[in-house]
């Protein structure tokens, strides 16, 4: 049974009590304040958030067999089957989307990336994967380095040579993109791979 809602705004105020009626009216208009997003750059995600949040500017220190390292094409499905960098973003809204927001945001949104060196050598696609909060508070867009890797030594030709460290660094632009106007961005990273 619900008996009230105290708030405690400082100890230097007296508590106040907050009947029943008028707490579950202060938690429903909070659906009434603006909605904005934040994005974060994130690796690792769990059930209701970024579990590990990344810089702007990173390395990723991996594992590759021997074997692995004579193409970019073994390279890249080296990294995406075992190694298995994630790099994504998660997006944080500024408050829960409501059950009209949500339906929205669901039918029409897209993550997508952009890989390049330099701007006149890219590659773009849409990212794989993509988890929602349960309780509409945020979401998280990924994809696996290697086989942006794969599709960017594919494109330049490049995919049979040796992988080389002095490859990197490269940029990753990660956007997102929905029908709702306030949930919509992107950021880059420069990512530098060694091993």
């Amino acid at each position: 049974m619900i008996s009230g809602l105290f708030l405690h705004p400082s100890k230097n105020y007296k508590r106040i009590f907050i009947p029943p009626v008028f707490a579950l009216f202060l938690f429903e208009f909070c659906s009434f304040f603006p909605l904005g997003s934040h994005l974060d750059f994130c690796d690792h995600y769990e059930e209701n958030g970024c579990a590990e949040l990344q810089p702007q500017k990173r390395t990723y220190e991996i594992r590759v067999r021997d074997s692995k390292k004579n193409t970019w094409y073994d390279f890249g499905y080296e990294m995406y089957f075992h190694t298995r960098q994630t790099p994504g973003i998660y997006v944080d809204f500024t408050r829960s989307l409501t059950e009209e927001e949500f339906k929205k945001f669901k039918e029409s949104i897209q993550c997508s990336y952009r890989l390049y060196k330099d701007k006149e050598q890219e590659v773009s696609g849409h990212m794989e994967g993509m988890k929602i909060n349960p309780d509409r508070s945020g979401f998280w867009c990924f994809d696996y380095l290697g086989s942006m890797l794969v599709a960017y030594h594919k494109r330049y030709g490049s995919i049979q040579e040796k992988p080389d460290e002095d490859f990197f660094p490269v940029f990753l632009e990660i956007s997102y993109d929905s029908s709702l106007e306030e949930v919509r961005g992107s950021g880059t990273a420069e990512i530098q791979v060694k091993w």
